[in-house]
């Protein structure tokens, strides 16, 4: 289970390596080809490699988690613990950044684009051995809504039937959101809304009961200890600016883990990342541009790269006089030398993009250029 991590101007993930740019992000990367393996005299001859199993991963990094509910982190480190413990319906397939099926196993989409039917799998249960249903998809997603939830998530579902009504405090339900039986929930949409799908379905889902026992979901212990979930782990401690300890989900619906534990170890900063990196304490952690060549050269650990999802840019502060006109920030963002920023900035790691999406993304527009 590896997660992305953003760091100042690159992304580098010791077991895989992300790069953003400056003012700009990403394109595809040129992968070493690997030495073809000798033929076998026979398919029988090929040994399947055994995976091991047990241990733990310790992965580091210099921010530690604010809060683990789904829909009330708004930061990498949270989310990087709350998506091993919480699964969405849907998923974003890491190679092509399209919608696949998580906690849902398909779902249909009406003609019109105005409704969505998510069928359920049958072989998701809680961590506690209840059942996953549509009851639970409902809660989470009412409770995003209700006006009492202090979360940055509610123009996710602004879209949907009755949600900007429930926002406001008008309705106690949002209109779109139905349980059609345990494993069918169907959602209405006021009005198309094209990212529906990777954008507000990737929601994590937390238990109905949960949200139906607490008294506050902003303060609820749950969002610190969560003691349940449907992800590949489950939440054993969390001590503040130390680390954070997940351990195996017997019960996660695509099997145990390889691996007993994960744990994210928080450090002072990425040269301390890179220091433990070397002498074996973490085994996974982002890798700062300027130290690539170093730590290529290290035995024992492996860089993986990968262009990140996101760029890196320059910004101009409005609140100085200067930056106040338009003419004038356009005339510095033509001249900038994008490239040069590239090669000395980020050591060559990045790509100039024309526009605020990156490339890997199923939203770019490939007809723009620099």
């Amino acid at each position: 289970m590896f997660k992305f991590m953003k760091v100042a101007f690159a992304l580098f993930l010791v077991g895989a390596m992300a790069t953003t740019a400056w003012l700009a992000g990403c394109g595809p990367t040129p992968v070493p080809t690997a030495t073809p393996l000798p033929k076998a005299t026979t398919p029988a001859a090929t040994p399947t490699p055994s995976i091991p199993k047990g241990g733990t991963i310790v992965e580091g990094t210099f921010a530690d988690a604010k809060i683990l509910n789904p829909f009330l982190s708004t930061d990498t480190a949270s989310s990087n613990v709350h998506t091993k413990i919480f699964r969405p319906l849907v998923r974003l397939d890491p190679k092509t950044g399209e919608a696949i099926p998580d906690l849902a196993e398909k779902w249909d989409v009406s003609p019109d684009g105005l409704t969505y039917t998510f069928y359920l799998r049958k072989d998701v249960v809680w961590s506690d051995g209840t059942p996953f249903t549509a009851k639970d998809v409902k809660a989470t997603l009412e409770s995003i809504m209700d006006p009492k939830t202090k979360t940055v998530r509610k123009n996710l579902y602004e879209n949907v039937k009755g949600a900007k009504d429930k926002a406001a405090g008008k309705v106690t339900e949002v209109e779109g959101f139905k349980v059609v039986d345990d494993k069918t929930f169907k959602v209405e949409m006021a009005e198309v809304y094209c990212p529906f799908l990777v954008g507000s379905m990737t929601m994590g889902i937390i238990p109905a009961k949960v949200i139906e026992a607490s008294k506050d979901i902003n303060t609820d212990d749950f969002n610190m200890k969560p003691t349940v979930g449907t992800g590949p782990f489950l939440f054993k401690e969390w001590v503040k600016d130390d680390h954070v300890t997940l351990v195996a989900n017997d019960k996660y619906y695509m099997g145990r883990p390889n691996v007993d534990s994960w744990t994210m170890k928080v450090v002072k900063d990425a040269t301390v990342v890179m220091a433990q990196l070397k002498t074996g304490e973490v085994d996974i952690g982002t890798i700062e541009p300027k130290d690539l060549e170093e730590m290529e050269k290290t035995p024992g650990v492996t860089i993986h790269k990968y262009f990140a999802l996101g760029y890196t840019y320059l910004g101009y502060n409005l609140a100085r006089d200067i930056f106040k006109d338009k003419r004038v920030r356009q005339a510095l963002t033509y001249a900038l030398n994008r490239q040069q920023f590239i090669d000395k900035v980020l050591y060559k790691q990045g790509d100039p993009i024309a526009g605020p999406v990156p490339p890997i993304s199923w939203q770019v527009d490939k007809s723009l250029s620099l």
